[in-house]
């Protein structure tokens, strides 16, 4: 079965690794650092205990995380 259409399996393997590279790399980076427009903004997000069983006790928790913001406008 794996060597069927061998060379066609492995150009779609190269063409897939190929994509994958280009697509989590290079688009991602490219279009918010060379966008005249982009921004990036820290916000400071409050933290709560939320749906916590009764039988459970929180000994030491953040009050509030920072979450970056990165876009274009």
């Amino acid at each position: 079965m794996i060597r069927q259409n061998f060379g066609y399996k492995l150009l779609a393997l190269i063409a897939s690794i190929f994509l994958w590279f280009y697509v989590n790399n290079f688009q991602a980076t490219s279009d918010i650092q060379n966008h005249k427009n982009s921004f990036s903004k820290v916000f400071t997000v409050p933290l709560r205990v939320r749906g916590i069983s009764p039988d459970c006790v929180v000994t030491s928790m953040r009050m509030t995380v920072n979450v970056t913001g990165r876009g274009t406008c």
